[in-house]
């Protein structure tokens, strides 16, 4: 079964070179959709199920903390991790109270992201 994952950031660069990694890790992963906003990822998440989320913390209208409080009411054992460029420890402590499987800095490294999805993976396929 492989698994599914949403990626979300306002910015389409950032957002290509994410797809792009994700395609590209040696797991049975498949990018179901990307969005430029957390409104547009909660849209994706009601006509697709979605495993692991990728999610920019700063993005207009609706945070990252507050779309992953929305799409854990969609899917309560969503994993989240949040990309952000910003090492602001509120920021991390947001995370934490949500219970986020993880937080990646940008510039994010290839090494980084293939072990948080590694790990993630191995999560999920155990449940």
């Amino acid at each position: 079964m492989s698994i599914n994952v949403l990626l979300v950031d306002d910015e389409a660069v950032d957002l290509e070179w994410l797809r792009r990694r994700v395609l590209f890790s040696e797991h049975d992963i498949a990018v179901v959709g990307t969005a430029n906003s957390g409104f547009n990822a909660l849209k994706i998440m009601e006509q697709v199920r979605v495993d692991i989320i990728l999610s920019d913390i700063h993005m207009p209208i609706m945070k990252g903390t507050e779309f992953a409080r929305r799409a854990r009411q969609v899917n309560p054992k969503l994993k989240i991790v949040f990309i952000s460029g910003d090492e602001d420890f509120s920021f991390a402590k947001e995370t934490i109270e949500i219970n986020a499987s993880g937080y990646l800095l940008k510039p994010v490294m290839d090494k980084e992201l293939y072990q948080i999805l590694g790990s993630l993976c191995s999560a999920i396929e155990q449940e």
